[in-house]
């Protein structure tokens, strides 16, 4: 026999009572959606109190996935209003709503595909406008879905790109020049890390510079485009200047009331190398608290340097 236990007053950190409740194997039903939402499966729902109202409350309070096959059950599903199947679709994040029903209609797969654009995968036959919508909101976990679309538009091409960013671009076979561009706007400098960014053009290169921002020093584009031309040196410049005056100008608008201790300023130093033990050893082997900053700095622009020699552009397949 299932017991049920309502408890009017539970503390939501009550641990004590909920693990007694697992361990008599008492259902907790102190919330109205798990009370409503037992009702629905022991079968103690009427088809008249299962109202479009009673189903949407139902879905912003638990998993649509537990409630939309309930509802099937109950009336069926060409009765199930269709703003309840799309509310259903956006709450469930992975798409499942389209395992669910045997027919939606183009709204609800739009209101799934928004959700979780991968799912486009499951349909027999999508659209054009279809493959729009789910690249532009496919998960991040997918960025080869592009490799899935039956030859893709330019402008679904710079839609995945800009979801994705270089990474996505991997997927792309033979991105155009617009797609590139596109890329370049939406990563800076990074997006020539993409093998399918070989020999970039020259204003693929302009793009990519003015669009990196918060980065002042000139080796980290050069990492990047290791031989730059003369109006390719000059465009680095002037993105280096002007990411200074605005590095500038946060730091004045965000400075504080006090300057910080040499203490505050060594610590600060410590945690900018993300190395706890070697920061140590420089402490004790260090003679002066400004010899021990110096050595910081070192340390800090060499793992500057290893990282930058380290990243691999190779396309992950």
């Amino acid at each position: 026999m299932e017991l049920v236990v309502h408890k009017n007053t539970l503390d939501k950190h009550d641990i004590t009572y909920l693990v007694a409740c697992r361990k008599q194997k008492l259902k907790d039903l102190t919330e109205p959606a798990h009370f409503d939402l037992y009702r629905l499966r022991n079968g103690l729902v009427s088809r008249e109190e299962c109202t479009p109202k009673f189903m949407l409350w139902l879905i912003q309070h638990v998993n649509s996935l537990d409630v939309l096959p309930l509802f099937i059950a109950l009336r069926g599903e060409d009765e199930i209003p269709e703003e309840v199947k799309i509310d259903a679709a956006r709450k469930s994040i992975w798409g499942d709503v389209l395992d669910i029903l045997h027919n939606p209609s183009n709204d609800v797969i739009h209101a799934q595909l928004e959700t979780a654009g991968e799912y486009i995968l499951d349909l027999k036959k999508p659209t054009q406008d279809q493959w729009s919508v789910a690249l532009m909101h496919a998960h991040i976990e997918y960025p080869n879905l592009i490799a899935k679309c039956p030859k893709p538009t330019i402008k679904m091409q710079k839609i995945h790109v800009r979801n994705h960013g270089w990474y996505g671009l991997n997927y792309i076979e033979k991105p155009a020049e617009a797609v590139k561009l596109e890329t370049a706007k939406h990563d800076g400098i990074h997006a020539l890390a993409s093998p399918k960014m070989q020999n970039p053009s020259e204003k693929v290169l302009l793009t990519a510079i003015s669009a990196t921002y918060g980065i002042t020093e000139l080796k980290h584009f050069l990492h990047y485009i290791p031989h730059p031309n003369h109006k390719i040196m000059c465009a680095i410049r002037h993105q280096i200047n002007l990411n200074k005056k605005v590095q500038a100008k946060w730091e004045s608008e965000t400075k504080p009331t006090r300057q910080p201790t040499p203490a505050e300023q060594l610590e600060f130093a410590r945690q900018a190398v993300f190395d706890p033990m070697a920061a140590a050893t420089i402490a004790q082997q260090a003679d002066s608290v400004q010899d021990q900053m110096a050595q910081l700095e070192q340390l800090r622009l060499k793992m500057v340097d290893d990282w930058l020699n380290a990243r691999n552009p190779a396309l992950v397949q």
